[in-house]
């Protein structure tokens, strides 16, 4: 594996919100046609797929797939939020209140992959984000299969 100047690392780094900001651009008009679980799912199937091909790779294909997981982020949490609020009955402010407290996975995922990483393998520390994927794809399909949010037009 070679070494990243900060300079090429940066430019990695815009293209993987430039791939969320393009996913966001895509994922909006989907989320308006088709059933916001049934779009989530696709997109959490895209970052796994995405996952594994860099976990089985490496070199250029292993770096594209990771930056490829940034288009499939993009309609992620907005998508589980309004799904997730859309479905309490009451207490609603507090039901968005813990789910604004739960972003703190967001810190504590990529930490604890860090120290996977360190200890282990990079491959083996890609796992844990792939079983949070997982975690989002069952959520998703349980939602689905449960009752639909809108019909579409």
């Amino acid at each position: 594996m070679t070494d990243l100047n900060i300079k090429t690392a940066a430019s990695l780094v815009s293209l993987y919100w430039g791939g969320a900001m393009v996913g966001r651009f895509l994922g909006t008009p989907l989320l308006a046609r088709f059933e916001p679980a049934r779009v989530l799912q696709y997109f959490t199937a895209g970052a796994i797929i995405f996952l594994s091909i860099s976990i089985g790779t490496g070199g250029i294909i292993a770096q594209w797939s990771i930056l490829g997981v940034g288009l499939f982020n993009s309609i992620m949490f907005p998508t589980i939020f309004s799904m997730s609020i859309s479905s309490v009955k009451y207490g609603k402010e507090k039901a968005s209140g813990l789910l604004c407290t739960s972003i703190v996975g967001g810190a504590i995922v990529p930490f604890t992959q860090g120290i996977v990483a360190d200890n282990f393998s990079l491959r083996l520390g890609f796992l844990l984000p792939m079983l949070c994927y997982f975690y989002l794809f069952c959520f998703s399909f349980l939602l689905f299969r449960s009752r639909p949010f809108f019909k579409p037009s």
